[in-house]
Parts: structure tokens; sequence; C-alpha cells
């Protein structure tokens, strides 16, 4: 999978991520949205977040081809995981900077905490000031151990990379099956720590499975058959589209549930790579993954932790999710700027 897609499909996986947010809520979505079409007795705007479900999957699988390939590709043999980790938390503190002023003054009980709270959600060990941080701290272990992870996977025959994708599935599963338990510790630490835990094994296994995927060049090897049948290329394509609708069709019938996300994020990403797409949508796809870091970490302010509910006083889905889109995409211009004008340092 090149780079170009790969940043496209960053950019599908936040405007998902916005809309599952958004309408996450049955409650909030029947009381402060204006909807005219439902499913099934659902809001058409909350049926629809169960496709808006797949985004951290994908993320986290696109992390694992991602870095597979920047391994393979590296003259050293090894990824920068520091460096990538620091970028990752300079974003984090840039977007602390900015919207720390405005939620102490508008939502002082949730800001004005303690000096521990506040600096456990800046290494990402909580996210109580904003809820979609929570992918934060578990990535960025991942990448901490990539270079072990990648390596392993590399050298690995059939048998043990077959053994290591079957155990991050049975960790996947534990950890699941754990945070439906909502077991606890008796200790607010404690309880972060496992939180962190099980969060990070949620995540490992589709990464894990982009890793594979990029040993094994399934998508390059994928195209190369699509593109041998040149003759056929419009049914091709026409098949392409079929089998993207029949599954979304399929996620909306089935449900959200985090246990099915990661197999349909994975199939959703092979199709996109392998199929033609309009030159409009692969630069609006570049444009929003270019983006999509700072509006991950900013587009829950808009909506809850700072501003309360304001957002949904435009009434109609399309206008609320295109205002969140637009105050994301300032918040990330921001967030650049920024950057630009203090002195920073990545190791």
């Amino acid at each position: 999978m090149s780079k170009d897609t790969s940043i496209q499909l960053k950019g599908i996986a936040i405007l998902l991520m916005l809309w599952l947010h958004l309408f996450s809520s049955y409650d909030m979505t029947a009381y402060y949205t204006s909807t005219v079409c439902w499913i099934n007795g659902d809001p058409l705007p909350y049926a629809l977040r169960k496709l808006g479900a797949m985004c951290v999957p994908m993320y986290a699988f696109l992390g694992g081809i991602g870095l597979t390939a920047t391994y393979t590709n590296s003259k050293t043999g090894k990824i920068q995981t520091w460096r990538r980790v620091s970028r990752l938390y300079t974003n984090l503190w840039a977007v602390l900077l900015l919207f720390y002023p405005m939620g102490a003054t508008l939502n002082p009980e949730l800001f004005l905490t303690s000096p521990a709270d506040i600096i456990q959600n800046a290494i990402g060990l909580k996210y109580s000031f904003n809820g979609a941080w929570w992918f934060l701290l578990p990535y960025a272990l991942i990448i901490l151990a990539s270079n072990t992870v990648i390596s392993h996977m590399l050298r690995a025959g059939t048998r043990k990379e077959t053994l290591y994708l079957l155990l991050s599935i049975a960790g996947w599963l534990m950890a699941y099956m754990a945070m439906d338990q909502h077991i606890s510790t008796g200790t607010d630490i404690a309880d972060s720590l496992l939180t962190t835990a099980l969060n990070t094994l949620t995540i490992f296994f589709p990464f894990l499975s982009g890793v594979s995927m990029r040993k094994h060049s399934i998508v390059t090897k994928l195209k190369k058959r699509l593109s041998d049948g040149k003759k056929n290329g419009k049914k091709t394509s026409s098949l392409l589209l079929l089998l993207a609708t029949a599954l979304a069709f399929v996620k909306l019938c089935i449900g959200g549930s985090g246990m099915i996300n990661p197999w349909f994020a994975i199939a959703f990403i092979m199709l996109y790579a392998v199929s033609p797409h309009p030159r409009w949508v692969e630069k609006t796809a570049t444009f929003f993954g270019r983006h999509s870091t700072n509006m991950w970490l900013t587009h829950n302010f808009f909506f809850f932790h700072i501003f309360g509910y304001a957002i949904y006083r435009l009434e109609y889905p399309l206008l609320i999710y295109a205002a969140l889109i637009l105050l994301s995409l300032l918040s990330s211009a921001a967030v650049r700027l920024l950057l630009r004008i203090i002195p920073h340092k990545t190791v």
C-alpha cells in the first residue's frame, strides 16, 4: 500500500470518527437533532455511527502497515520510535496549551483539578479532559515496541506468525471481556494502568494484522492481479463497488460492537486500496488525512468537554457534522501555527 493511499484512509477514518462521536448516543441524537430518516426505529445518524465505529481499528491497521514499511526501508534497520512518539506528544501538548485555558474558564469542574490529574491527562494515562485521547498512550506504547514486534514478525515462519496473530486475537478478546466486566483494582492509578493495558490489547491485533499484510505485500499482489485483466476493468470496478456497498450494508445490520470492528476495518481498507477512485475523492481524503491527528485530538472539545452541547443547536445532523469538521480543521491550523511559533525539539 502506498503512502498516499494510507494518508487518504486516515482522512476517511477521521471523518468516520467525527460522525461516530457526534451521534454515538441514541438519547442525544433523538433529542437534539431533527432526523427525517429512521432505520428500525433508530435515527439515521445514530444508525450510521456503526460505520464510524471502524475508525480506531483502521488507524491501528494502517499504523502496522506504515511502520513496517518504514522498518523495511530504513537504512539503519530501525524505526526512530522515540522521535515518532515525541512528535505525537508535541501535538498533544500544543492542543492542551490552546484549549486548557478555555476549559478552565468554561468547565472549571472538569479542568481545574489536581496537578497529578493534569499530568496524567498530559501523558494519556487519563483522558478525562478529552475522551478521544484514550487511543494515544496505547498507540505510543505500540510504537515504542514496534522495532521488536516487526522484526519478530518479519523473521517468523508461517507457523510462528500464525501463532503470534492468534495470541494477539486472544489478547484482544480477553481485553474486551475484561472491560465488559468493569474490573477495578480499587485505586485510581492502578485502574488507569489496567485500562491502558486493556486498551493496548484491543488495538494490538489490528496493528499486528497490518504488519502481516505488509510483510506479504497482500495489497500489492491483489492490485497486480486485478490490473492484469485490463479488459475487464469496468467489471472489476463495479464488483469492488458492489462489495464495498455490501460490506457497509452488513455492518449496518450487524451493529457497532468493538468485537467485529477490526474485521470490517481491514476489509474496508483492502477494498479501498485496490479500487480506483475519482481524483476529487483522493484529494479530499488526502486533505483530511494530513489534518487527522490534530482533528482527532481536538474535536471532542466542541460538543462536550468545553462547549457542552452548543453545536447541536444547529439541529440538522449534516449541519452539525459540517460545523464540527470546520471547527476541527480550524483547530488543526491553530495547532500547526502554534508549533511554528513556539520553538520545540523532538528527540
